[in-house]
């Protein structure tokens, strides 16, 4: 029993020796130092000023339009246009003609009842005045010549009047932006047949909250951006002094100062690039990313001595992706403003190049 005792209490011993000696090491060995944190600064004289571009919906408006509507009713028998053509002032666009009918054309190529009787009366008025011509002088004979010669110009502006309401004419130059009419359509008389709009003499409209309001005034270089992403430049001509009743928005004009492809009522954008400064004093412009907001309190990071010091703030505003904030601090102070997430108040700090 001696023999199996005595080494069962050796073995006891070892172990307990073995764990004293790994004790004794783990309290004598150096505490694991943190890893240095690196991190990207701003000085706070950087921050008292931040630049913004304000994008706006825009509409192109032409300050001169032509709405073409048919003169007569009747079929449209030839087109001269499509849309998005350019015209020019008096170019024939289109025939409104009678079909239909076994009338053959007309001297003036229509088909209309309407014009070939009106050229037949000119006919007629022309005659009488030839034969009131070769009469011999009188006063009867005159008075007759004057007769005839009245009826002959009367018949002629009521025959050119009724060929001008079949002949469809451009009154301007410019570009088709509206056809509302086919090869073969029947129309009434009235009926809006085409849209012209002067490319050339655009205005851009759009629409600014009270608080952008301040930043435009007549004049101002604005940039346009079309659907295909060309850039135009502009300028301010007219801001509204007072605000729509229902949006609550200011109206504001510009024009192109470049000739564009732009049509009457289509959508772009504008754009304006503005310098912005803090409304209170000592405030600055913060990135969002660099604070921290928490349930009882807001704070930031800056850099003091290699190491992370914690500010806590308030912040007054925000705009866009900064935060305006009250901070009486130096403007030299240098603000972490990123790898500043798992950072604790005294973790050592390492500048890193942006």
């Amino acid at each position: 029993m001696k023999k199996i005792f005595i080494p069962l209490i050796l073995i006891f011993l070892a172990i307990i020796l073995i764990g004293y000696k790994k004790s004794h090491s783990n309290n004598n060995a150096s505490p694991v130092s943190k890893a240095i944190t690196p991190v990207t600064v701003k000085e706070l004289k950087e921050s008292q000023a931040i630049q913004e571009t304000l994008a706006f919906p825009a509409t192109a408006i032409s300050s001169q339009i032509a709405t073409i509507n048919a003169k007569s009713t009747g079929t449209i028998t030839a087109i001269n246009f499509d849309l998005g053509s350019n015209v020019s002032d008096g170019q024939l666009l289109a025939k409104i003609d009678d079909t239909g009918n076994s009338l053959p054309m007309g001297e003036n190529n229509l088909q209309s009842a309407n014009v070939q009787q009106l050229e037949q009366a000119q006919k007629e008025a022309k005659k009488s005045l030839t034969l009131a011509n070769k009469k011999s002088y009188s006063i009867e004979n005159q008075i007759g010549r004057d007769i005839a010669e009245s009826q002959y110009k009367s018949s002629q502006i009521a025959l050119q009047s009724a060929i001008d309401n079949h002949l469809i004419t451009a009154p301007i130059s410019g570009k088709i932006i509206t056809k509302n009419i086919s090869l073969g359509d029947s129309v009434m008389l009235g009926q809006p047949l085409a849209i012209i709009s002067k490319p050339d003499q655009l205005k851009i409209q759009f629409f600014v909250d009270q608080a952008q309001y301040a930043d435009f005034s007549k004049n101002l270089p604005i940039t346009i951006t079309d659907n295909n992403q060309k850039v135009f430049p502009a300028k301010i001509t007219n801001i509204s002094a007072q605000a729509d009743a229902i949006t609550k928005k200011f109206l504001i004009e510009a024009v192109p100062l470049e000739k564009t492809n732009l049509l009457d009522g289509t959508i772009i954008n504008v754009s304006l690039g503005i310098t912005k400064h803090p409304q209170q004093e000592n405030s600055v412009f913060i990135p969002l990313s660099a604070i921290t907001v928490g349930q009882n309190e807001n704070y930031l990071f800056v850099y003091e001595n290699g190491k992370a010091k914690k500010i806590n703030i308030s912040i007054d505003s925000i705009s866009g992706e900064y935060a305006e904030v009250n901070l009486n601090l130096p403007t030299e102070t240098q603000v972490i403003v990123s790898g500043n997430k798992a950072l604790q108040d005294g973790d050592a700090l390492e500048i890193k190049n942006p």
